[in-house]
């Protein structure tokens, strides 16, 4: 989940980048196109404790807190789409922090923003470059009017799998050890979140 371009300027110590989570990938046909699909292997599922869920919360424009926290999670969520222009979620928030996992409704995209992740300043590239902008996006259609993710947040990743694997992004981050909070967004009207699944990590690493 590197870049040559910023590689060597990553502020971290002793090591440099990280791998993303193993995956399944398959071809699928989807609309009369064939298109590659990357889904989590399941064994991932072992690494989760305990969990919580939310159903039929109604987002409205701005930032509404959930209930759940966490700096390495896995994450479930179905929207509703509304009358935002953007929805999703604000993961690993804390004081002037976050990473925005969400849909643009006009353009049909999924994305990643992480201008305001953390350190981003070790690099042009890293957030603020022209060849490499803040927002990762990737093309998702909804499915009547729904859409899906599956996101996986470690201490310094972004991982988002949309819809049922067509749209997949893998972002490096920099925040806080304390920006570990959970929050939904909107922009410019209203979402729903239909159904809202987190659960807490384990290390992959055994423990002393």
């Amino acid at each position: 989940m590197n870049d040559w371009d910023y590689g060597g300027s990553m502020p971290t110590s002793p090591w440099r980048s990280a791998q993303s989570i193993p995956r399944d990938v398959s071809l699928e046909t989807t609309g009369g196109t064939v298109q590659l699909v990357q889904t989590p292997i399941s064994e991932l599922n072992a690494l989760r404790e305990g969990g919580s869920s939310q159903q039929n919360l109604a987002i409205n424009n701005g930032t509404t807190t959930l209930n759940a926290k966490g700096d390495t999670l896995e994450i479930v969520a179905e929207f509703q789409i509304g009358t935002a222009s953007e929805f999703g979620l604000e993961v690993r928030t804390g004081q002037g922090e976050e990473t925005l996992v969400g849909y643009n409704v006009p353009a049909q995209q999924q994305f990643v923003d992480r201008s305001n992740s953390g350190q981003i300043g070790f690099s042009d590239l890293f957030a603020y470059g022209e060849l490499y902008p803040s927002r990762g996006i990737a093309p998702l259609a909804p499915t009547n009017g729904l859409v899906q993710f599956h996101i996986f947040v470690d201490w310094s990743s972004v991982e988002v799998f949309g819809g049922n694997g067509q749209a997949v992004i893998s972002d490096q981050i920099f925040p806080q050890p304390s920006s570990n909070g959970l929050a939904a967004f909107a922009t410019g009207g209203t979402a729903k979140l239909i159904s809202l699944h987190v659960w807490p990590l384990q290390s992959i690493w055994p423990r002393p």
